[in-house]
């Protein structure tokens, strides 16, 4: 059985409407039976989180949004033991090191340039779904190209 199968809950932090949409979309095509919840910013997510009945098992969260910024997010879900164990993903347009290894030093799992094309962000998605997140950190595809 392939992991993507075992993930059922997942949260995304993003302010941009067609982002979140091209996301859902991909996670959707992957897999339908996973419940995607969108926030539109960092304050909505936390307070989402704080009264979740299922914790996700992974965050999405888009690094530049209004309310707390997704590095402010992580920060945040890291202080939470009952939240640690959620893997993070940082969405970003940047391939920046600074930012990346910002991600990383902060405790994120996975830092991820948003790819130009939908089939490319739909193969990434794939990865973490699969929690695969070590090939994807290793190849420039995630960004990750230090």
């Amino acid at each position: 059985m392939q992991a993507a199968t075992q993930v059922k809950n997942v949260y995304l932090a993003e302010d941009d409407t067609d982002d979140a949409e091209i996301f859902v979309e991909a996670i959707l095509e992957l897999n339908d039976c996973v419940k995607v919840n969108v926030v539109d910013n960092g304050l909505k997510l936390l307070a989402t989180m704080e009264q979740a009945e299922n914790l996700p098992e992974m965050v999405f969260l888009d690094i530049n949004m209004p309310g707390k910024t997704g590095f402010e997010c992580l920060v945040e879900i890291k202080k939470v033991p009952a939240w640690q164990q959620i893997k993070i993903v940082m969405l970003s347009t940047s391939s920046h090191p600074a930012q990346i290894n910002s991600a990383y030093d902060l405790g994120a799992d996975l830092y991820m340039v948003k790819p130009v094309s939908f089939k490319s962000f739909k193969n990434r998605l794939h990865q973490c779904l699969q929690f695969d997140f070590e090939s994807l950190k290793d190849s420039s595809i995630a960004g990750y190209n230090l």
